[in-house]
């Protein structure tokens, strides 16, 4: 959380919906995990921003990775969705990187 709290003061949301409070590293039945990620979960995680999105009328976004995690990331590029415009729904920053590949330049 503290290194949520400085990446908003440094780089603060920009559009109407505020979300900035989470990555999703693993979503689904623990059955698919190993028994390495299994012990792993509710662990602290530290996450390094390598990434933050051009300016999008639509998306504001770091993305991120987790050096020394044995979870595999659910998400193709791995990010946390800072803020959506109002219309848009947050799932949309994981199709619109999903399709980019990478953070679009």
């Amino acid at each position: 959380q503290r290194a949520l709290d400085a990446a908003a003061r440094e780089w603060p949301a920009l559009l109407d919906k505020v979300i900035a409070d989470h990555c999703t590293i693993h979503y689904g039945p623990r059955s698919s995990l190993t028994g390495r990620e299994r012990q792993a979960l509710g662990q602290e995680v530290v996450l390094r921003v390598t990434a933050k999105t051009p300016k999008d009328p639509r998306l504001q976004a770091f993305l991120v990775e987790a050096p020394g995690c044995p979870l595999r990331f659910v998400d193709r590029v791995p990010h946390i969705t800072v803020s959506v415009a109002a219309d848009v729904a947050p799932t949309f920053a994981n199709n619109f990187l999903a399709r980019a590949g990478k953070c679009p330049a």
